[in-house]
């Protein structure tokens, strides 16, 4: 039987400029070493089937899935995360890249991928850590919860993108060093990008 782990919240306010600040999220969780497979039971620290971290647990099976796992550190060829615009279309709204809970980054990052050129999402998208195909942009709810659980993502320390546009000009994106939510970042902007797939 798994030892308990502990539940890792987050206080939001409001910060400077409209941005979301999130608090008090630092990790309860370690890494537990143990390496999970699709169909078991996963916790949150475990190394996933794509040779993540697992970062998201839900209390019951979705349609997505359950568990989100994030790309290992060194992911991209063994350096940092690479930087990347969001889209090279920053003049009109993107359909079907709206969705901003957990579960929507899939669908988010394939209307990305459809629609714009050389992208955060094909960063994302192209990536095929343990053999998987379907790693992906996570949406600004699965980038908090990514954020909350960042002690065990090393590298992860700078602002990154989701895969949820906010309206034709901006998307959604998290800075890991102080917490804050933007909803206004530029589609042109240079942001991180780090992969997570959903099982």
């Amino acid at each position: 039987m798994r030892a308990p782990r502990m539940v890792t919240t987050c206080v939001v306010s409001i910060a400077a400029a409209g941005a979301l600040l999130l608090s008090g999220c630092g990790s309860g969780a370690t890494a537990s070493g143990m390496t999970c497979v699709e169909g078991s039971d996963c916790a949150v620290g475990d190394t996933g089937p794509g040779g993540g971290v697992v970062f998201y647990r839900a209390e019951v099976e979705q349609p997505w899935g359950r568990y989100l796992e994030a790309a290992p550190d060194g992911w991209n060829q063994g350096g940092q995360d690479p930087l990347a615009v969001w889209c090279d279309n920053t003049k009109s709204k993107l359909d079907g890249a709206w969705g901003k809970g957990i579960g929507s980054g899939a669908a988010n990052t394939q209307a990305l991928v459809e629609k714009c050129a050389s992208v955060s999402a094909v960063l994302a998208d192209d990536y095929s850590g343990g053999g998987k195909e379907d790693w992906f942009l996570p949406s600004r709810d699965e980038l908090v919860e990514l954020y909350k659980q960042r002690d065990m993502v090393d590298d992860a320390d700078d602002q990154y993108w989701s895969s949820s546009q906010s309206d034709a000009q901006g998307a959604w994106s998290l800075n890991f060093q102080n917490g804050s939510l933007y909803q206004q970042s530029v589609k042109d902007s240079w942001l991180f990008v780090r992969p997570v797939r959903a099982f």
